[in-house]
């Protein structure tokens, strides 16, 4: 054993020998400039490790959104006929839009899934305005202050989008022919 560190410190001492200080201080930086870029190139591997991660969180919050937005607008269309399931179904739609609302305006979203939510939610808000029954049914949901505040709160920063959305309904329903369908649910 001691025949072999004896013949490890002589090949140490050979390698080091062939190289002065300057040598040894110039090979020195240049491993430590590998190092960072090896450093720099882990980096730019997370950050694209992280995008690709917010994309796929993205793309399943977006299929949630639709999935969840077409059942609670199919079960309003269903209880047309049946007033006591169609209040039940849309204290319910107005409550999955009041959470989806606490998201966008607690900045939870990324960017496309909080525009696709933005404007869906505009559009249901401008459907309810435009329908006095139901805009009453959501005036009488308000049971106090709080109640659908972020959804009050939205319709409060998004009034002129709202309404715009609402005029282009109205121009749409006057000149659609007596008997036309129209989306109950936005």
């Amino acid at each position: 054993m001691d025949s072999a560190l004896s013949l490890l410190s002589q090949g140490a001492s050979a390698v080091y020998a062939l190289l002065d200080e300057k040598q040894w201080a110039a090979l020195s930086a240049a491993g430590t400039a590998l190092q960072a870029l090896i450093a720099l190139a882990a980096l730019f591997y997370v950050g694209a490790q992280l995008r690709a991660g917010r994309k796929a969180g993205d793309l399943q919050a977006l299929q949630e959104l639709f999935n969840a937005v077409t059942e609670r607008e199919q079960a309003l269309l269903r209880s047309r006929d049946k007033p006591d399931e169609q209040d039940a179904a849309f204290l319910e739609f107005m409550n999955f839009l009041e959470l989806r609302t606490v998201a966008l305006n607690g900045g939870l979203l990324g960017r496309y899934p909080k525009k696709i939510l933005r404007e869906k939610i505009i559009d249901s808000l401008a459907v309810i305005e435009g329908m006095p029954e139901w805009q009453q049914r959501f005036i009488e949901a308000k049971s106090s202050a709080t109640a659908f505040e972020h959804l009050q709160r939205f319709a409060r920063k998004n009034r002129k989008a709202i309404n715009r959305v609402k005029a282009h309904m109205m121009a749409k329903a006057e000149t659609a022919p007596e008997g036309g369908s129209g989306s109950a649910a936005g």
